[in-house]
């Protein structure tokens, strides 16, 4: 999996001083064209495949560490802190509102629980190697999941791409 808010949530720079200086205007000279300096030892640039190895080296190096206020506020726990400061600092280590935090987590449980539109369809004959079936239309599996997932025609109709083989799970 790749790093993600709600994994990262509780990591902070612990000896960053945050109204001073942003990641973004952080200059690190480059040790190649794919890799940077940073205390003495080149990095390779964070990408899609190695993002979660870059921040677990960055953690184990003490470049990161949890912030305990953080992880009681996504646990609910009262700190004994002002509710103010407790937001402040959630929004200072994340980058996000506790609020938008909690979204994403409903959004990623919400899209557990959906079923598998792919097996479906090739279970209903929609389907077959990957793409649709000789003489299956788009809207015959629209009305498909029209009726039985209640979806509307526009999601309808993004899942239909997605069997087709023009659309991919990543947006891509």
């Amino acid at each position: 999996m790749v790093c993600d808010p709600i994994q990262a949530r509780n990591i902070h720079a612990p000896s960053s001083d945050w109204r001073s200086s942003r990641l973004n205007d952080v200059i690190l000279p480059d040790a190649s064209t794919r890799s940077f300096w940073l205390n003495g030892s080149a990095w390779e640039y964070p990408n899609f495949e190695n993002a979660e190895t870059f921040v677990k080296r960055f953690a184990d190096r003490g470049f990161v560490t949890a912030d305990p206020l953080v992880v009681d506020a996504m646990g609910d726990s009262e700190a004994e802190i002002s509710r103010r400061t407790s937001q402040r600092r959630f929004l200072r280590t994340t980058g996000m509102t506790r609020s938008t935090v909690h979204q994403i987590e409903r959004a990623r449980a919400a899209t557990l629980r959906l079923p598998d539109f792919r097996n479906l369809a090739k279970q209903k004959g929609f389907t077959q190697d990957g793409k649709l079936a000789d003489g299956v239309k788009a809207g015959m599996i629209v009305n498909w999941l029209m009726t039985d997932f209640q979806l509307g025609h526009g999601h309808a109709m993004a899942i239909v791409a997605l069997l087709s083989g023009s659309k991919c799970e990543d947006g891509v």
